[in-house]
């Protein structure tokens, strides 16, 4: 009698075509994009950016289009709407949670909707819609975003993502600037296609890029690249991006207040030359996760950085992997050319090895700050790039350890390096001890990154910074957060709020701090109104009115601050009371945030339709406790597939065997075949994966619950290993129950062994889970294989009686295969609860999976 195979594997849909031939295949002519213009307006560091985009479908057919837009992380879309056959559609927010709004699931990485975004640029978010056009119709679609512009390293910078996979005939950029002080410094970068940091300084003006000025505190900047700019941009893997630099006139004081309409917004910046001495712990990871590269570009940044020390900083170094150790144990040294020196010689000479203990490294480097540094001058700088596996490993207990022992609140700056970290961690203790959460990608320019971060907290000019508004004028209430560790050379701090009456002609405020022991208080006062400006570029791009500006600003800053309290709230009920304000706030402006979405709604003949603006985001990430997707394998009954398409999983029944093993994936090209073995338990009678073999050029691993065996090596799962191979690196964390496989080219493999709990219930069994799939090449077959490179969405979901439908496509190259699904609850075999899958029926009207053409003779067949 046949039984039923199930493990997980997150899969990224590419497009393109591997595998078997699938049935019911149509060609499609997809529209051509006749036209972009992307009008950017920057008021008062406010950046409201609107995007314009005209499809045509000159086919016989009808098609589908697409509109696909990158946005910076920080920004809110704030509207959006759509033309087609002379009716107009806008969107709708809703809270996310709304069972209306079916999201793509989130992943930074990877190709995107078709060959011309292989990749999503960092720090960045992606929404798409698609709608079907008749034949030689049009659609026009209207988007707009907003976001306030902050000062990093001196300059605020603007940043404008081209969708350039087809030359546009009509492509135009246009960019204009009002600020209430002069510009000191103005750059438009080239049109470049990067995700890299770099360190060369480009100062030219692209030569399609038209400039002036038309006053002291006004530019004007208007791109329209040829078409051989255009194709020259999109010869790589990302989309092309227009970067404006900007930076206006400093001084010794308050800064500048905007007040109009019952809402103001301060900006502070003042120019102070004498920098605040600061003592400083570096807490590093160096846990066999590390291993080489990683510990190679850490050891590149830490030694620029202590190279970069300033005199009369105090520093220590804490390293933590299975236990944490200071390299000075009982002082801050203060900075000098020999201290740097050994500190440099230290640093270099660090190793990977052991476990990840979060725990011990931040409540001993607490302790540490707590008995040596001085109260206004601390702050810790963490990097991991895993999440805790020994000592205390719960996040919710090393957080509250942390907070508990911090009782100075010095600031932890806090580095998730690379794709395992666990980013949702990492970014709440930042937000716990008034830090900053950065991510740090796992590429060659890592340890450009994590210098770049210091350089923005190395030169603090201020500590103690309180914001203080004057005879009551302000409602206290709706002020942003203004009081602040620290203020860094080079940043800036934007406070807003509302007046507590309407007839208050003045606000006068004061600003304190402390400067390396000096007191500095910088006062201000503030007329409503006067800094309104004669609009000198009113004739080149229609401004948002003055008036908007300061109670968006003010609406856009309470939002992130009500989603920052709330990531970091750990009291339930606090967390569902920030979460409704930032709701209210975000659906009374109408602003797609982490917590709203919107949808389009249609009509489709008779039907109401509803159509998500569909979300590919950092900003709403569940990473469920680890950093990178968590597949996890199993038991029957049944195939469950994790795509980065679909906000649930896909699920389909694949009979099978005892002892069968199947190809799940055979790349040809880096000579990689991933094996699994099933077997039915003693027991349960259920069936599990029982072994696993991953065979590269000169490597044969394969895992059993017994023992791992590399090649002619034979460990245990007791054993820490660690073999480094001329293709790949092999790590084993015995406290984890895991063994990992690291391809050269970013691919790599993670095998667990689940043990029964303590009940002595069920069986032993292998998880797999695999991660950048999309490093595999584009001949990748086998059973999860076929999918690697292509694009699978589900598309209109819409309810049929007591059922939940929806239109399957599978995309390959040029071509769509449809059919239906249906939303079931299915069991989750790993955690024993229900979980949401789209269950599709092979061999009705939708691509037919063979599991017989995946068997293989045994574990080892290439």
């Amino acid at each position: 009698m046949n039984s039923l195979v199930v493990f997980f594997l997150p899969i990224f849909l590419h497009q393109g075509y591997a595998g078997n031939k699938a049935p019911n295949l149509i060609v499609l002519q997809p529209p051509r994009v006749t036209s972009l213009h992307v009008t950017s307006q920057i008021k008062y560091r406010f950046a409201s950016t609107r995007i314009t985009s005209k499809l045509a479908n000159d086919g016989g057919l009808p098609s589908e289009a697409v509109f696909d837009v990158i946005i910076p992380s920080e920004a809110f879309i704030s509207n959006f709407s759509l033309e087609i056959d002379g009716k107009t559609y806008t969107g709708v927010v809703r809270e996310k949670t709304s069972p209306s709004s079916v999201r793509i699931k989130t992943r930074r990485r990877g190709p995107s909707a078709d060959n011309q975004h292989k990749i999503r640029p960092r720090d960045t978010n992606r929404f798409t819609i698609g709608v079907d056009i008749a034949p030689r119709s049009i659609a026009t679609f209207h988007l707009t975003y907003q976001e306030v512009l902050q000062r990093r390293l001196g300059t605020y910078k603007q940043v404008t993502y081209i969708d350039l996979g087809q030359p546009v005939p009509d492509l135009r950029v246009d960019v204009t600037i009002q600020e209430s002080r002069d510009l000191t410094y103005l750059k438009v970068l080239p049109i470049k296609n990067s995700n890299f940091v770099t360190d060369v300084d480009v100062t030219e003006i692209d030569a399609e890029s038209m400039v002036t000025m038309p006053t002291r505190n006004t530019a004007y900047i208007r791109y329209q690249p040829s078409i051989a700019t255009q194709q020259n941009a999109s010869a790589g893997d990302l989309p092309a991006s227009l970067v404006v630099e900007y930076d206006v006139s400093r001084g010794k004081d308050a800064g500048d207040v905007l007040v109009v309409n019952g809402y103001f917004v301060h900006f502070f910046a003042p120019k102070i030359d004498n920098a605040v001495s600061k003592d400083i712990l570096f807490i590093l990871d160096t846990s066999s996760s590390m291993a080489i590269r990683k510990m190679q570009q850490l050891k590149l940044a830490m030694t620029g950085i202590l190279q970069d020390l300033r005199v009369g900083d105090r520093f220590n170094i804490l390293e933590f992997n299975t236990q944490a150790d200071f390299w000075q144990d009982n002082q801050l040294l203060f900075v000098s050319d020999e201290n740097v020196k050994t500190a440099v010689d230290y640093v270099t000479n660090l190793y990977s090895n052991g476990a990840t203990n979060i725990y011990e490294a931040l409540v001993n480097g607490l302790e540490f700050m707590n008995q040596h540094a001085s109260e206004n001058r601390s702050l810790l700088i963490f990097l991991t790039d895993g999440q805790a596996s020994t000592g205390v490993t719960g996040n919710e207990a090393i957080l509250s350890n942390v907070r508990s022992r911090n009782i100075y609140e010095i600031p932890i700056y806090s580095l998730a390096f690379g794709d395992d970290a666990d980013w949702s961690f990492v970014k709440t203790v930042a937000i716990q001890n008034n830090g900053v959460g950065r991510r740090i990608y796992e590429e060659s320019d890592a340890a450009l990154q994590i210098t770049d971060f210091y350089k923005e907290i190395a030169t603090p000019i201020l500590s103690g910074v309180e914001f203080t508004y004057l005879e009551d004028a302000a409602n206290e209430t709706t002020v942003t957060k203004s009081s602040f560790k620290n203020l860094f050379n080079g940043s800036e701090v934007v406070v807003a709020g509302q007046l507590a009456k309407d007839d208050v002609g003045v606000l006068s405020l004061v600003v304190s701090g402390n400067n390396d022991g000096e007191i500095v208080d910088l006062k201000l006062k503030a007329g409503v109104e006067e800094l309104i400006p004669a609009d000198e570029t009113a004739r080149e791009i229609e401004m948002t009115p003055f008036e908007e500006v300061t109670e968006k600003i003010w609406a856009y800053l309470t939002i992130k601050d009500l989603i920052r309290q709330y990531e970091g709230a750990m009291d339930q009920s606090q967390k569902e009371i920030l979460k409704k304000k930032a709701v209210e706030m975000s659906l009374k402006y109408n602003l797609v945030t982490p917590l709203t979405s919107m949808v389009v709604i249609q009509f489709d003949g008779d039907v109401l339709e509803e159509r998500p603006l569909q979300e590919e985001s950092d900003a709403t990430e569940d990473t469920g406790g680890r950093g990178g997707w968590s597949s996890r394998g199993g038991r029957d009954p049944h195939f469950m597939l994790k795509t980065a398409w679909l906000d649930d999983q896909l699920c389909f029944d694949v009979t099978g065997k005892p002892h069968d093993v199947f190809q799940i994936i055979k790349d040809p090209l880096l000579g990689l075949t991933i094996n699994i073995q099933v077997n039915r338990g003693h027991s349960t009678g259920r069936t599990y994966i029982v072994k696993v073999a991953v065979i590269l050029d000169g490597l044969t691993l394969t895992a059993t619950r017994d023992d791992i065996r590399v090649n002619r090596w034979r460990h245990t799962w007791a054993d820490d290993i660690l073999h480094k191979m001329p293709k790949a690196v092999i790590i084993s964390q015995h406290n984890v129950r895991s063994v990992r496989v690291g391809l050269e080219g970013g691919f790599s493999v993670v095998i667990f062994k689940h043990v029964p709990n303590n009940s002595g219930a069920g069986e032993e069994f292998l998880n797999i889970e695999l991660d950048k799939e999309g490093k595999l090449s584009r001949n990748t077959t086998g059973l999860l294989g076929q999918f690697v490179h292509k694009r699978l969405i589900m598309k209109r979901p819409r309810r049929v009686g007591d059922k939940i439908v929806s239109q399957l496509e599978l995309h390959t190259h040029k071509r769509v295969v449809r059919g239906l699904a249906e939303l079931q609850m299915r069991r989750d075999p790993i955690f024993e609860t229900m979980s949401r899958c789209w269950e599709v029926h092979p061999g009705k009207g939708t691509f037919a999976l063979s599991q017989k053409h995946f068997l293989v003779k045994n574990i080892k067949s290439k």
